[in-house]
């Protein structure tokens, strides 16, 4: 409360800029839209919800391609503290007020760092607008998880600076350190736990000169916060020898997400640079997909920033900031530099690290650090309000060039800054310096909130109210098992209303979103494709054979056994004939696959296989159809009629799958969903062996006669990291509690 009543004032702007920020969602209902946050986060909520809803554990997703583990896919946020809120509000609802809380979290985060740091409080304000409304923040807000993973790092630092100062008992302190990275490795941004850490590392050694406590601290917080965190950890630890989690990317894919040199003008532009804007040839690759949609940190920001580093020899924050852009800036162009395609190739890490572009935000928040100190000296020279005038002037021939070669944008988008500057001038010339600090904080609040609103896209509630119409239909539908769909390739390719440089608010954009292999889930439909860390190896290696030998798009359904296929006019072939037209929503068209292998079957005709290699042999064989023959690994060949007898689901969980079946013969119960070693299988109560069937899928061996075979999913690792967790929280909280009552007990 003391702090509050002696420098609550300084918080004021930023409850401002977040309230201009997410005012539509604030004020007007609306909600932020994106492609990664209804094609991946939404789905994932809503899934989590009907998980909740149905009292089950959130161990196995049966329709993101043909299942995958959530338990250890540490991309997915499952117990992450703000997902608790599922049990209160809706889906949507959680998703718009994720960006709003967060953003409080890091701006008094951003101000405490700033202070511990001996600012002054208008400069730690200062410091909290630039760096959670800049851009680079803003950005952060279109993927959750990424700004959940920046919302601690300033924490990360205070708790850090506060240990090595000897500030307070160094258990709480530890520990709190140690809740900053376990909540960023549980929002499921493991590169940003790497990024914090060596920011952590090189902000306890450089400014405060204290290298061997560091090292100790964030060791310990490394220790502590992996045993928090074990229920995920220890999963995951297992999950990595079957999945793809870690593989990384190719350097040429990893590389389209590499900041380009071009997008160092949005510091002060709040035009979308990064989106395509300039042609290709102006340091361009052409197939770029940048990380960042806006790097604007506002134009008094910038100017301050520039007059900030007169003190470089003096200030040892400033050798902090500046060894942080040295280090991490060249890595941020990516395939800019020799750099990142080097390290890419010597050094195994860092192709899990995945897309460089991410690597500016450390510069960012350098950047906003030194315009914090550029602030906090601001009264000894007028130099910098000269910087002002002349950077007005260089706006408006930026704004005048630029504007010719991008005519398709607003030109409020591009005189913003320009307008920003005029009022900053006016602001300086005859604003009475007692009350000049107060009225530029809140200056630059609107400036960032104002410029945020110009960029990011929001949209009203009810197009997300419900399901999209290929959606609906699809959940609708009569079947046994999950409806599986396909897409053809010019489904995805089709743009409607949309450009490189806008994003619609309508309902075609709606529908096409919808059509992401990530958007059925919750309404129990899963796509062919596979969107996830986790996807197993089996089918990367599958799909890569089936591809490499040149397999039609109808073995590709008929293999997968899909149920449905969504195309386009521009789709030809005999993917397309082989397609009963249903309906059609808009330019996209659904039919049903005519020819396709049941979900669950029982086969006599069987090709038995070594392992995966001799089964990739059999299926890329021509003649093999999925219809009347199966490769089982670890069986004997069997020359059957095919497909026999009946099987009937009686229960299709998420993690357990009820069939009974009335066969006439012997053979292979095969299960169209994907193959896992964590599956165990019980014929009539006792327990049968699991065999990968076709590659990727599982089957069991079951003997004629009617029957009952029950597959569960045993989450490896669960319980015991589940353990871990419970005691190290324990622990934590039975030390929280000694060490507040012993310090209570010594000041009384």
């Amino acid at each position: 409360m003391q702090f509050l009543r002696s420098e609550g004032r300084y918080l004021l702007p930023c409850l401002l800029l977040i309230a201009l920020i997410y005012s539509p969602i604030i004020f007007f209902g609306e909600t932020q839209i994106g492609v990664d946050l209804h094609t991946f986060d939404l789905p994932q909520y809503e899934l989590f919800a009907s998980y909740i809803n149905e009292g089950q554990l959130p161990a196995w997703n049966p329709y993101l391609g043909q299942g995958s583990p959530l338990i250890g896919d540490a991309s997915i946020p499952i117990f992450y503290p703000m997902t608790l809120l599922l049990f209160v509000f809706e889906p949507l609802t959680v998703l718009c007020l994720f960006p709003i809380i967060h953003g409080l979290i890091q701006s008094l985060g951003c101000y405490l760092l700033a202070r511990q740091l001996r600012l002054s409080p208008s400069a730690a304000s200062f410091f909290a607008l630039v760096f959670v409304g800049g851009g680079v923040g803003v950005s952060q807000s279109m993927t959750p998880m990424y700004l959940g993973g920046v919302t601690w790092l300033p924490w990360a630092l205070y708790f850090l600076s506060r240990f090595v100062r000897s500030e307070g008992h160094r258990a709480l302190l530890t520990m709190a350190g140690a809740c900053c990275f376990s909540l960023i490795f549980l929002i499921g941004a493991i590169e940003y736990c790497i990024i914090v850490g060596v920011l952590a590392l090189l902000f306890g050694g450089v400014v405060e000169k204290r290298w061997k406590a560091s090292v100790v601290a964030l060791s310990l917080m490394a220790v502590i916060s992996m045993c928090v965190c074990a229920l995920v950890l220890i999963p995951m630890i297992y999950q990595l020898p079957v999945t793809g989690r870690g593989s990384g990317l190719p350097l040429e894919s990893a590389g389209r997400w590499s900041f380009s040199p071009v997008q160092l003008l949005g510091l002060i532009s709040t035009a979308p640079l990064s989106k395509g804007v300039l042609p290709k040839s102006w340091l361009s690759m052409g197939g770029e997909r940048p990380w960042f949609h806006s790097v604007f940190m506002g134009v008094l920001p910038f100017t301050l920033m520039i007059f900030g580093l007169r003190r470089f020899f003096e200030d040892q924050r400033l050798r902090y900031c500046a060894l942080v852009v040295v280090l991490c800036f060249p890595l941020a162009l990516g395939l800019y530099t020799p750099i990142y395609r080097f390290l890419f190739q010597y050094f195994p890490g860092v192709s899990s690290f995945r897309y460089p572009g991410k690597l500016f935000m450390p510069v960012f928040f350098a950047l906003s650090l030194i315009s914090a100190i550029g602030w906090e000296h601001r009264g000894e020279s007028s130099l910098w309000k000269k910087g002002l005038n002349v950077l007005s002037c260089a706006l408006l021939i930026v704004i005048a060039s630029t504007k010719l070669l991008m005519t398709d944008y607003p030109t409020l988008l591009w005189l913003y800054p320009f307008v920003t500057c005029v009022v900053l001038v006016g602001t300086l010339s005859y604003c009475p310096k007692k009350h000049q600090a107060s009225i530029l904080l809140f200056i630059v609040a609107c400036d960032l909130g104002f410029s945020a609103s110009l960029t990011l896209p929001f949209a009203p509630r009810d197009l997300f109210d419900k399901p999209p119409p290929i959606t609906g239909f699809l959940a609708s539908r009569e079947r046994q098992g999950p409806v599986r769909i396909d897409q053809l390739s010019g489904v995805m390719k089709l743009r409607v209303g949309e450009t490189e440089r806008s994003t619609p608010l309508n309902q075609d954009f709606i529908v096409r979103s919808s059509l992401s292999v990530n958007t059925g889930m919750p309404f129990k439909i899963g796509g062919v494709q596979v969107f996830s860390p986790l996807k197993s190896r089996r089918w990367s290696q599958l799909r890569q054979r089936l591809l490499a030998d040149g397999q039609s798009g109808v073995f590709y359904s008929r293999f997968f056994g899909v149920n449905y296929v969504i195309y386009t006019d521009a789709d030809r072939g005999n993917a397309v004939k082989a397609v009963n037209p249903i309906i059609q929503v808009g330019p996209w068209k659904i039919g049903e696959c005519l020819v396709k292998a049941p979900w669950a079957a029982i086969y006599t005709r069987v090709s038995g296989s070594e392992g995966l290699k001799s089964s990739l042999d059999i299926l890329s064989a021509g003649s093999f159809d999925a219809r009347d023959l199966t490769v089982i690994e670890g069986a004997q060949n069997m020359t059957g009629s095919g497909i026999v007898g009946q099987v009937q689901v009686i229960q299709h969980l998420y993690d357990r799958v009820e069939l009974t079946y009335d066969s006439p013969k012997a053979g292979y119960l095969v299960l169209r969903e994907a193959y896992h070693p964590d599956w165990v299988a019980e014929l009539d109560g006792e327990v049968v062996k699991v065999h990968p069937a076709d590659a990727i899928f599982r089957a069991v061996w079951v003997p004629p006669g009617i029957h009952t075979v029950v597959y569960k999913y045993q989450c490896p690792g669960w319980k015991l990291g589940s353990w871990m967790t419970v005691v190290s929280l324990l622990l934590l909280s039975l030390t929280t509690a000694v060490v507040s009552w012993t310090s209570i007990r010594g000041r009384n």
